[in-house]
């Protein structure tokens, strides 16, 4: 796999792959079709996974996307994506991806997509001083390229710490829920007291009123 510095080139529509293209075998390529899940739109960038960078463009929801070992450069790395991209475009101008199936244009693109790969791995240079300072800008690979298990230890941190929440609230809702009901119980209570009393004052009032009106008509009571 050495004697290629782009291994694997890939095009995909959200997390669905339309493309490929490799002179290798490998779980490589399933690796990199799982990426297709970690990449925001109209973005670019890339991963480092082990001893292998993993660049991509993305753009209206398709995703370009190059492996490559660690001596490639970034420039050129983008210049190939770019002209990928181009090609792509051109090619599917009003195609609707959603109805695609996966690797559904593996046949009409794949001769592009090995010409691409075998041109940027013969022309490693064609990237200029310049060009290839604005690449390294552009990418930022110092604080951008995140290690695989960086990313994904990220991933399970931000998950824990969902749950956590999770479990937090259903806790909380559960005390509320106790509490609502112990305060609910007090009401009816208290509203039992006071209809009660309501009926025990107005019995005595009514019993007051029938024995005065016994003394005053002197009714034998």
């Amino acid at each position: 796999m050495s004697s290629a510095n782009i291994i694997y080139s890939l095009v995909g529509f959200g997390e669905k792959p339309l493309a490929e293209y490799s002179e290798f075998k490998g779980t490589f390529c399933q690796t990199c079709q799982n990426y297709l899940r970690q990449i925001e739109p109209n973005s670019s960038g890339g991963y480092k996974i082990e001893d292998y960078f993993i660049f991509y463009l993305n753009g209206e929801g398709i995703s370009f996307l190059i492996m490559t070992d660690l001596s490639y450069k970034k420039g050129s790395a983008l210049a190939c994506l770019e002209s990928i991209k181009k090609e792509f475009l051109a090619a599917f101008p009003d195609t609707d991806f959603n109805t695609v199936k996966e690797f559904g244009l593996n046949k009409e693109f794949k001769p592009t997509l090995k010409a691409k790969y075998e041109y940027f791995n013969e022309n490693k240079e064609v990237i200029n001083e310049t060009t290839q300072k604005l690449m390294d800008e552009i990418f930022k690979m110092k604080d951008d390229v995140l290690d695989a298990s960086d990313l994904l230890n990220d991933r399970g941190d931000k998950i824990a710490t969902v749950n956590n929440k999770a479990e937090s609230l259903v806790e909380s809702s559960h005390k509320y829920k106790i509490a609502a009901t112990k305060v609910r119980k007090a009401n009816q209570s208290k509203k039992c007291y006071i209809i009660a009393g309501i009926s025990v004052g107005s019995l005595i009032v009514i019993y007051a009123i029938i024995c005065m009106a016994c003394q005053s008509f002197t009714f034998n009571c």
